[in-house]
């Protein structure tokens, strides 16, 4: 079972550019942003979330802000990710007044905010790109 970590960096969530700061300094510091908790755990599926986060942060020393599963995804970007048209397609046969919110972990649901919509560049495998990832794809982010 892989996981992506958002690790308790002491960085200021409201900052514009926490994701890539958050990222930057995992890489620089050589804190994983993802790991497969079959490294970690005979059977994860049966690990309380306690018991996870507390062998995450004692494995890399820092503690754990959230984590969630992820699954593997394919390497081109075109043949996975809904396009805006596709979205548009799939939302247009509900009622133009219902309200839309995101389910991103366990029950939890978030408000889209419409100026949290904009356009990013990202790398073949799902990441914010930097200025010298020369396979960067600019794409449609909705931050939550």
């Amino acid at each position: 079972m892989r996981i992506r970590i958002e690790w308790d960096f002491d960085l200021d969530h409201d900052h514009p550019d926490y994701g890539e700061l958050h990222n930057k300094f995992a890489a620089e510091n050589g804190v994983p942003l993802e790991v497969d908790l079959n490294e970690y755990f005979e059977d994860p599926s049966k690990v309380s979330n306690y018991h996870v986060t507390d062998a995450l942060s004692d494995e890399h020393g820092w503690l754990v802000y959230d984590w969630y599963v992820i699954t593997e995804k394919s390497s081109n970007l075109n043949k996975s990710v809904m396009t805006v048209k596709d979205l548009i397609e799939a939302l247009s046969k509900y009622h133009p007044t219902n309200k839309v919110v995101i389910e991103v972990n366990h029950d939890e649901l978030l408000t889209i905010d419409p100026s949290r919509i904009e356009l990013a560049m990202i790398t073949p495998d799902y990441r914010l790109a930097y200025d010298e990832d020369t396979d960067a794809e600019s794409v449609t982010i909705i931050r939550l």
